[in-house]
């Protein structure tokens, strides 16, 4: 079972940058979007008003979702509505994502206040905004619980639902840019957009010829392209994750192109590294080196090391006699940004530091605690793959999950006990993953002893194995930089024992 977990940290991948990038297409949903069962068939029951339109969604030729954008004149200001459904499969399972959106603005198209959504059971999200002056008040909903949480803004943030249209505010024309402040409500974090008019053009649009831009939009590293008209109707946009949105009537994006018979895409024959030879004994490895090439990835890994190659990689695993353990909590402050709260990491609720401490007992030892810690994870958590954006106290909640889950609940109990822990993704092999031998995305936690030590409590790995090749670190604002190399990644494995 440990091999069907993989791949699904892309999945939760494919939620934040599906939530991160298709909220940048006119794809427009409400708030009131049901669970993922029910995501189609509420689009059914939406009635189309002057300003609604209609999206269908494409990967590899196959549709793979659908929504709709309404924008609503009220008096004083606008009522902006987002809607989509999502649906991928993997490991002969079908995964649906819901995710809606509605903001309020001002006549000027300035944020007011925000609800957004994001549902792909068992796991969802709900964040609501209001702004009030500089600050941005957030309340967090997961697992049943509410977390509040202030941004400090030095703008109004725009969101998906408003920079389109205050760019075209400007009336811009080809070569014209802008620069404006973004608030990303999946991963509650500020980012900047860039947007760039790479050429006006005519379109055909119900029978009329209309202007249109063509307009590249560049977010955290991510790219997409939309050609939109001088209203902001988006016509057709294509993103970084090679998804195709296109503009269609509501029978079309609802009730058509679904492919009766044809299984939907699969996302990890998509993301799979494949190799020339298998590594036999791949759990078992200390040492690893390889090249990776494709999709800008040596971007991702930096600076080569002295002595390799740009894209050249070597994973040595250290030995337990190396580490320098220490007694816990650490109250170093160099180490405070990993051991600290989050949202979704919630190590100061009092669930997670009560089961912490149990697990642990009266172990002070930090190298012996991270041990229990890492084998109750593997232990307790049931491995089955998972869709969503992952939160500790639901994943402690619903005891299952993929390499995603078992990285966030060990890095919450972990830094609860006061053990320096973060998160790192990026590939590892499997022989029988998909089917493919090869290397997959995954996910897995550092411990902080004496340096900083890979350990996969997916695997129940304490280390884990040199086939673990970290291109990221940190929570999944960071690892959304992978949605880049996705499907373009190539590797070669010159050595490994």
């Amino acid at each position: 079972m440990l091999s069907r977990t993989l791949a699904f940290w892309l999945e939760t991948i494919v939620v934040v940058a599906w939530a991160a990038l298709m909220v940048h297409s006119q794809v427009r949903m409400t708030v009131s979007a049901g669970t993922a069962g029910e995501g189609l068939e509420l689009l059914n029951t939406v009635t189309d008003g002057p300003g609604t339109e209609w999206m269908s969604v494409y990967l590899e030729g196959k549709k793979i979702g659908c929504g709709f954008s309404d924008k609503i004149k009220q008096r004083d200001g606008y009522r902006l509505q987002e809607r989509t459904y999502l649906r991928l499969r993997a490991f002969d399972q079908d995964r649906e994502i819901v995710t809606a959106l509605v903001a309020s603005t001002d006549n000027a198209h300035r944020l007011r206040h925000f609800d957004f959504m994001l549902s792909a059971p068992p796991s969802s999200i709900h964040v609501s905004g209001t702004v009030r002056g500089n600050i941005l008040d957030l309340e967090i909903d997961t697992a049943g619980e509410r977390r509040t949480q202030q941004v400090r803004l030095e703008e109004i943030p725009e969101l998906s639902v408003t920079f389109k249209e205050r760019f075209l505010e400007q009336k811009p024309g080809a070569g014209d840019t802008l620069d404006l402040p973004y608030f990303d409500p999946v991963t509650l974090s500020k980012q900047t957009l860039h947007l760039e008019v790479l050429r006006e053009g005519y379109a055909q649009v119900d029978g009329e010829r209309v202007r249109t831009f063509e307009i590249r939009t560049s977010y955290h590293g991510l790219e997409s392209t939309a050609i939109v008209t001088e209203e902001g109707v988006t016509l057709e946009e294509t993103n970084a994750l090679g998804m195709k949105v296109k503009r269609e009537t509501r029978e079309q994006a609802v009730n058509q192109g679904w492919g009766d018979g044809q299984s939907p895409v699969d996302i990890v024959a998509l993301s799979a590294v494949p190799v020339d030879h298998p590594i036999a004994g791949a759990r078992s490895t200390r040492y690893l080196h390889a090249r990776l090439s494709g999709g800008g990835v040596e971007v991702l890994l930096g600076p080569p090391p002295e002595g390799l190659r740009p894209g050249e990689v070597k994973v040595r695993v250290i030995d337990r006699a190396r580490w320098r353990s220490y007694r816990i909590p650490m109250v170093d402050p160099r180490f405070s940004d990993t051991l600290a709260d989050s949202p979704m990491i919630q190590k100061d609720d009092p669930k997670i530091m009560r089961v912490a401490q149990a697990i642990i007992g009266d172990v002070t030892e930090a190298d012996e605690a991270a041990a229990l810690l890492n084998s109750w994870v593997h232990d307790k958590l049931h491995k089955e793959p998972v869709m969503g954006v992952p939160s500790a106290l639901e994943i402690l909640a619903a005891q299952k999950g993929d390499c995603n889950e078992h990285t966030t609940l060990f890095t919450a109990l972990a830094r609860a006990v006061g053990i320096p822990t973060r998160m790192a993704a990026g590939l590892v092999y499997s022989g029988d993953t998909g089917g493919v031998p090869g290397f997959y995305y995954h996910a897995w936690p550092e411990v902080y002893l004496g340096s900083w030590i890979a350990i996969d409590p997916t695997f129940g790995q304490f280390p884990a194995d040199a086939t673990h090749i970290k291109l990221v670190e940190g929570d999944l604002e960071e690892q959304l930089a992978l949605v880049r190399v996705v499907g373009n990644l190539q590797i070669d494995v010159l050595e490994v024992y």
